[in-house]
């Protein structure tokens, strides 16, 4: 026994407080233990003198003879050593009641005993309290060096308790989420919002299903952009059971950015061409079984083109190979300019190229691509120490029609593209020749409407209306003719479609409208009082400023806007809200709307119920057969009897006979339009046929009484 007498004490011996030191000691002593002791009138100074002498991990407050006041100021005092340096403390008590015992535990004791029980059972108490404290600060102690490795590491721990759902989070945590620590509550949400939304969702249905399933979870997402931070992060759990009974799930997150870095950077090398940055061979023929995958799903068309320029190898051996490569890096620079998104450019070695071609809209979709490409190295390429015109040889093929596996296709392209060297290089040529006539027809045609729109080639005819009630000219219908030089006339179904296809179209239909509306202007400043429809194409109407230029061409030319039809082909109808607010607008304007061809398409009533018109006009497909079929005698009859009904005027297109005429007068139908009318004229004969109303003898009147009709009538 020692009374502790101002000598430092191992760290591992136990300290006594008591005013019975030699009772207690005799006792301990017994035991074979060297514990110190310290009368309570000295203990007052051991909080203050603590650090500078004593060092023990154990200090027994024995309160017997001592009042409850005094040990519980003493705990109080000596609490704040016990959590500091992590003390066991102990109170020796042997008329200890419930609520001073109480007392003293939430004043910070270890624990409580008696001198009743025997000291080997005081000493086995405070030898475990020791350890159990030595365990949890070397438990901290390994908890303090694992966060910083894991800060050195930038991985940040998580625990979660689905069944409590709650979680804690490392500091690290917080930091690799992009949020200032502590800041937002450490709960699942928190960790779900902290991520890309394309992630959100597919990261907690996973976690979920770890913890419904109790199994490991491993995957990776991209930070929010919110966050400020382009990172991608792993998230890594596994799930913890005591026996059979899930408990939580713990887990860790750590920055893989560099990780996707190289990766990206390791993909590159594998599927791009290290020189101009394009796709290599490899992933080209990769997309190639995807479209050829896709358009048979969807059954559609798709091209590639071979691509090999002319001379090269000569301008490598007088410029020199640097030079060379300088040349390939511009051409596939140029070339990504020439492609949609959608496609793709591959290198496939030395100065050949391929551009894959995704979802034709036609068969001449290459050919545009082709020709763009052809015109643009007609341009100079820009080196370092030379300025070079280098030519292209081009080879097309399709899918399915030139080959239906990947080795086909490259074969017919290869194939193509030498006849377009044979052929005298820097041009195209399909695999099919007949495609590649077809083709070269189209370029033509194409480049020949171009010209005649800059140069004004273009001409209106106009073709005469009749009213079946006033049995006179109340309007001429404006309808497009070329007459291209040294071909004669071209059908407007063929140069249409053409001007739809390479976005000619708006810039027509403007003239058109502009052209009609100037010569109506001029006819009623002449007296003649008619009407003008103009056809429109659905792809004017779509144009963003459609209704713009119907509302200039009206205040250029001066036109009422009452007197302007503009005439919709139902078949080139797309119904949409935004449809029919320009449609309205036109309307709320004066501006009358016709369905041109109406009973042609596949949503005629639906046409008729959502969209704002005026007139219909028959389909002269249905004309043509009547009176004499009966089918199309009723389809023409319900059609006139619907329109009155919905307060619509009507016009017959394509009247040709008398016969026509009467049934049509029988049926109440309001206008005529044909041959038998008139044919589409030139501007001086429509003049006379207006100003003299010249027009078949005998037209009938609406509605007389005849046969047709009271036979209907009957029916």
């Amino acid at each position: 026994m020692s009374e502790f007498n101002n000598t430092c004490v191992p760290a591992t011996d136990t300290l006594v407080i008591t005013d019975d030191i030699k009772g207690i000691s005799a006792s301990i002593d017994q035991s074979r233990v060297s514990w110190n002791y310290m009368a309570w009138s000295r203990a007052k100074d051991l909080v203050s003198s603590f650090l500078t002498v004593y060092r023990p991990q154990a200090i027994v407050l024995d309160a017997v003879g001592v009042t409850s006041s005094s040990v519980l100021n003493m705990v109080t005092r000596l609490r704040v050593l016990k959590e500091e340096h992590q003390l066991f403390l102990m109170v020796i008590d042997n008329n200890a009641q419930d609520d001073f015992i109480a007392a003293l535990c939430k004043a910070g004791i270890s624990d409580v005993t008696s001198r009743d029980d025997r000291f080997e059972c005081l000493i086995h108490r405070v030898g475990q309290g020791v350890k159990t404290i030595s365990n949890y600060r070397n438990l901290m102690n390994d908890h303090r060096r694992l966060e910083m490795a894991q800060r050195l590491a930038n991985i940040g721990s998580w625990e979660w308790l689905p069944n409590e759902d709650v979680m804690s989070w490392s500091q690290t945590t917080f930091q690799l989420l992009g949020i200032k620590p502590y800041s937002k509550p450490a709960t699942l949400e928190t960790l779900i919002e902290s991520l890309d939304p394309v992630d959100q969702q597919i990261t907690q249905e996973k976690m979920q299903q770890a913890f419904l399933a109790s199994t490991a979870l491993q995957l990776e997402c991209r930070l929010n952009p919110c966050s400020g931070l382009d990172c991608f992060i792993q998230i890594v759990a596994q799930p913890y059971f005591d026996g059979e009974n899930f408990i939580c799930m713990d887990g860790y997150i750590q920055d893989i950015t560099h990780q996707k870095q190289n990766e990206s950077r390791l993909q590159e090398l594998a599927f791009k061409d290290s020189l101009t940055g394009l796709d290599n061979r490899h992933l080209l023929s990769d997309r190639l079984k995807r479209a050829i995958d896709t358009a048979n799903r969807r059954n559609q068309k798709f091209s590639i083109l071979f691509l090999d320029l002319d001379g090269f190898k000569q301008i490598n051996d007088s410029f020199g190979h640097e030079q060379g490569d300088q040349l390939l890096i511009k051409v596939a620079d140029r070339l990504k300019k020439l492609v949609r998104s959608e496609d793709s450019i591959a290198r496939l070695g030395g100065d050949e190229f391929c551009i894959l071609l995704n979802e034709h809209t036609d068969d001449f979709s290459a050919v545009h691509v082709a020709q763009k490409v052809i015109d643009s190295f007609n341009h100079p390429f820009d080196l370092k120490h030379a300025s070079i015109v280098i030519g292209v040889s081009i080879g097309i093929s399709v899918f399915p029609n030139d080959g239906l596996t990947l080795q086909a296709l490259f074969k017919s392209a290869d194939t193509a593209m030498y006849n377009a060297k044979n052929n005298g290089k820097n041009q195209f040529s399909h695999y099919s020749k007949d495609m590649t006539e077809r083709a070269i027809q189209r370029l033509d045609l194409e480049q020949a409407m171009q010209q005649a729109l800059n140069n004004q080639d273009f001409d209106l005819y106009y073709q005469p209306k009749a009213s079946l009630n006033e049995h006179k000219i109340i309007g001429v219908e404006a309808l497009l003719r070329w007459d291209r030089d040294g071909h004669g006339f071209v059908s407007p179904d063929i140069f249409i479609p053409v001007a739809e296809s390479i976005g000619l179209i708006a810039r027509l239909g403007n003239w058109v409208l502009q052209t009609a509306c100037r010569q109506l202007e001029n006819w009623h400043a002449a007296g003649l009082k008619v009407s003008m429809a103009v056809n429109i194409s659905p792809l004017q109407l779509e144009h963003a400023s459609f209704v713009e230029t119907v509302i200039k061409t009206l205040k250029e030319t001066g036109l009422s806007a009452e007197y302007l039809e503009l005439e919709i082909t139902e078949s080139g109808i797309q119904v949409s809200d935004l449809l029919i607010e320009r449609i309205s607008y036109l309307r709320a304007m004066g501006v009358k709307i016709a369905i041109d061809d109406f009973g042609t398409g596949y949503s005629s009533l639906s046409s008729l119920k959502n969209l704002p018109v005026d007139i219909l006009k028959i389909d002269k497909e249905f004309v043509r057969h009547i009176p004499d079929d009966a089918n199309d005698s009723a389809m023409v009859a319900s059609i006139v009897g619907m329109a009155k009904t919905l307060g619509l005027n009507v016009v017959a297109e394509g009247v040709e006979t008398l016969e026509q005429l009467e049934y049509l007068g029988a049926i109440h139908c309001d206008i005529a339009q044909g041959y038998f009318i008139g044919r589409p004229d030139t501007v001086a004969e429509i003049e006379n046929k207006i100003e003299n109303n010249i027009l078949p003898p005998d037209i009938p009147a609406a509605g007389i009484d005849d046969p047709v009709n009271s036979s209907l009538d009957n029916e």
